[in-house]
C-alpha cells in the first residue's frame, strides 16, 4: 500500500460500522421491507467516521438517508442516527411479495458484478418534495449513485448529497457527478490500485 494519503483512520471506523453496529430492527406497520424503523438504544458506543457526513449535509436538511441494499444499509443507519433519527429508506434489488405495485424503479448496472439490477422502492417512502441524502460504501462508476438518483428525480425529491465510504477514483464516477454539480463527500479517495499496490488522495 503506498504511504501517500493512508486514510485507515477515515475508512476503518466506517466499516467497524458494518461489523460491530448493533440495532434491533422493528418490521415497518405496512410491513414494507424497504423501511427501517429502528431502536436506537442497542447501538454500540464506538468512534464513527460517518459523523462527517452528518456535519457536511447537516445544513441541506435532508428528510431522509437513502442506500441501496445491502451493504450500504449500515452506514445509512449510522448516518441517518447522527443526523437526529431521520428515516433510512434502502431501494431492494429484487421484488418481494410484501412490497405493492405501487413503485418507481430504475436500472443499474454493477460495473463490479458485472450484472444489471432493477432498482425500486415503493412511491410512498420516497414522497414528492423531500429532501434526500444519499449513502453508500463505494463509487466506481456511480451506476448505483445514478439509479438512486434517477429514482428521486421519478418522484420529484431532491438530493441535497452523495456520502461515499471509498470513492474508486480512478474510475471517474464521483468527478462526473461533481460536474453535474453534485456535491460528493468521501471519507477516502483511491487514485490508482494494482495488485500489489493502492494510492489513497491526499485529503
Amino acid at each position: 500500500m503506498s504511504s501517500d494519503g493512508i486514510l485507515l483512520s477515515r475508512i476503518l471506523p466506517a466499516f467497524l460500522a458494518v461489523v460491530f453496529f448493533s440495532c434491533s430492527v422493528k418490521e415497518n406497520r405496512d410491513g414494507c421491507p424497504c423501511v427501517l424503523e429502528l431502536e436506537m438504544h442497542q447501538m454500540q458506543a464506538f468512534p464513527v467516521e460517518v459523523a462527517v457526513w452528518a456535519e457536511e449535509f447537516r445544513a441541506d436538511r435532508p428528510d431522509l438517508v437513502m442506500t441501496v441494499e445491502a451493504s450500504g444499509i449500515a452506514l445509512a443507519v449510522a448516518t441517518a442516527h447522527a443526523l437526529g433519527d431521520l428515516p433510512v429508506v434502502f431501494a431492494k434489488k429484487s421484488p418481494t411479495r410484501v412490497q405493492n405495485a405501487d413503485q418507481v424503479q430504475a436500472r443499474v448496472y454493477s460495473f463490479t458484478h458485472q450484472t444489471e439490477n432493477m432498482i425500486r422502492v415503493e412511491k410512498k417512502y420516497l414522497p414528492a418534495g423531500c429532501r434526500v441524502l444519499i449513502i453508500d460504501d463505494f463509487l466506481a462508476d456511480g451506476e448505483a449513485t445514478h439509479g438512486m438518483m434517477e429514482l428521486c428525480e421519478k418522484q420529484r425529491a431532491t438530493v441535497v448529497g452523495v456520502g461515499i465510504a471509498i470513492e474508486k477514483g480512478f474510475q471517474g464516477g464521483g468527478d462526473a457527478l461533481r460536474a453535474k454539480g453534485i456535491r460528493v463527500e468521501s471519507l477516502a479517495t483511491i487514485d490508482s490500485m494494482t495488485d500489489k499496490d493502492l494510492t489513497f488522495r491526499r485529503v
